[in-house]
């Protein structure tokens, strides 16, 4: 869910036969509302469009998901996300070379 018209029409798209979860994309949707992307804008669009998601798949009984970071994972849980991601990919590759390329500085610098 990504865009704003998907927050106005998500009754009809979890009515679609198996549709398991669903899975927010925080930036794209801020995106759509005007905001700059991020994965928690404060306004109340925003947080409002999280809300009609969560309420929409709980009457549905789909599991909602949304992308996040680990500091944001306890404020997605108590706002009713179920599925949630809380890196990417590129992100840790990055960790891990980060991690390694001071490993090999530290063994290549005496």
């Amino acid at each position: 869910i990504e865009t704003r018209g998907a927050v106005e029409t998500i009754d009809d798209i979890l009515e679609v036969p198996g549709i398991d979860a669903v899975y927010v994309g925080p930036a794209d949707l801020s995106l759509t509302y005007g905001l700059p992307p991020g994965l928690d804008n404060p306004s109340d669009d925003f947080q409002g469009a999280l809300k009609t998601i969560v309420a929409a798949c709980e009457r549905h009984g789909v599991v909602p998901g949304i992308h996040s970071h680990a500091s944001l994972a306890a404020t997605r849980k108590d706002g009713g996300f179920r599925m949630i991601t809380v890196s990417s990919d590129a992100n840790l590759v990055m960790q891990g070379l980060r991690a390694e390329l001071k490993t090999a500085r530290a063994e290549t610098s005496t």
